[in-house]
């Protein structure tokens, strides 16, 4: 077993190698998968989601360790990031006999297959194709041509199995593979049962999950848990990766939004399967508040795609409620901006959107409710100002 602070002084594997090409490749195959990701349904529309197996690789990069076997290093992060050969036949749904035997050179087939029906009489060697030697059988008396079928014989076990059929990957590139395979994350546990071994002998861990790995190396590493801070998590993908390998994970962001899309990876995605039925509570709450139609349009079948927010603070001058506005201009190309229109009962601004604004509205409306840093209010004149100040006549 690992001690506590064992790894303290050695450097974490990213700084030393990353396999670039085979993360692209698996990032593009993530990114190309649309619906079928795994946080697509929250937040689609969110532009600076990163691929979850690059989280992945830069979490697990940053807590392995260097050895002096850098090949081997390197063989162990593919393991764990089921990029090797054997998990590749895996994400291929496996690789059978028949297929086998026209990839892998010189296997000798008496040794690892037998065959359908026995009477088939087929090459002692590969490589050849099953379907170039049909055989015949009598099917109610009358002969059949078919095509004979191998199978692996009962003392091969699961290793022997994966071992030879990551030989007789279909394709070349890896690419290649990757792009007609399915990714790591739609597979369960099985897809990694035959590298915990060859991780923990490399390693010193006794881990059969990542969640126990992870915790061993973050002891090794940190004296404890490994914990991965987010303050700026956007909707959510790099904390829900985080703690989908067994870390400590702290999530913030400005944006309200952001902060409930990433509750939503964690509490609904990422969620067990014993707390569905709370979820499925919130699910028809939700949907009672859709039927109402506050998202919608009421003429159309128009739904809300971005949502626009601004901070409000309390003047110790005044008293009144503003909103932090360094700028009235929500879009240029759009010639959509903001008007704030004086509450003076509640003591606040009611804040409209307005688009097709003319070209003296929109110069005027660069002048928000900050300036210089210090907060000003309104640049539409009300006459409770925090500072003095009036954004440049354009009349005439």
């Amino acid at each position: 077993m690992l001690k506590p602070f064992e790894w303290k002084d050695r450097p974490s594997l990213i700084e030393h190698l990353f396999p670039v090409q085979k993360i692209s490749a698996e990032s593009f195959k993530e990114q190309m998968a649309g619906s079928g990701k795994t946080l697509t349904a929250l937040g689609s529309y969110w532009k600076g989601r990163k691929p979850l197996i690059l989280n992945k690789a830069c979490i697990l990069g940053a807590l392995l360790p260097t050895t002096d076997d850098r090949l081997k290093d390197l063989e162990i992060f593919e393991l764990l990031m089921g990029m090797d050969n054997a998990s590749l036949a895996i994400r291929h749904g496996r690789i059978k006999p028949n297929q086998i035997v026209v990839q892998v050179q010189d296997l000798k087939i008496k040794d690892w297959f037998d065959v359908i029906p026995e009477t088939a009489v087929l090459p002692e060697c590969s490589p050849f194709v099953v379907q170039d030697f049909p055989c015949v059988v009598k099917v109610k008396g009358i002969d059949r041509e078919i095509i004979p079928r191998l199978i692996w014989q009962d003392h091969i076990g699961y290793e022997e199995q994966l071992s030879l059929e990551s030989r007789a990957l279909p394709f070349k590139t890896y690419q290649e593979n990757v792009s007609r395979a399915k990714r790591p994350e739609e597979f369960a546990d099985i897809l990694y049962d035959h590298i915990w071994k060859k991780v923990n002998g490399h390693l010193g861990t006794s881990a059969f999950t990542f969640p126990e790995l992870v915790e061993q190396m973050g002891i090794a590493r940190f004296g404890h848990r490994p914990r991965v801070g987010d303050v700026f998590c956007g909707s959510g993908q790099i904390p829900f990766e985080a703690a989908r390998l067994g870390c400590d994970v702290y999530a913030s962001d400005l944006n309200p939004i952001a902060c409930m899309l990433t509750w939503g990876a964690l509490n609904i995605v990422g969620t067990a399967k014993k707390e569905t039925e709370t979820n499925y509570k919130f699910q028809k709450i939700i949907d009672e508040y859709d039927a109402l139609g506050f998202e919608t349009e009421t003429d159309s079948d128009w739904r809300i795609r971005t949502l626009v927010y601004c901070f409000l603070v309390k003047c110790p001058e005044s008293g009144w409620l503003v909103p932090l506005l360094p700028s009235l201009v929500i879009s240029e190309d759009y010639k959509v901006i903001v008007k704030l229109t004086p509450n003076y009962n509640k003591r606040e601004y009611e804040i409209t959107l307005h688009p097709n604004a003319n070209i003296i509205e929109m110069e005027k409306a660069r002048y928000g409710t900050v300036a210089g840093g210090e907060l000003i209010h309104s640049p539409d004149e009300v006459n409770c100002f925090c500072k003095r100040f009036k954004p440049p006549s354009l009349d005439g």
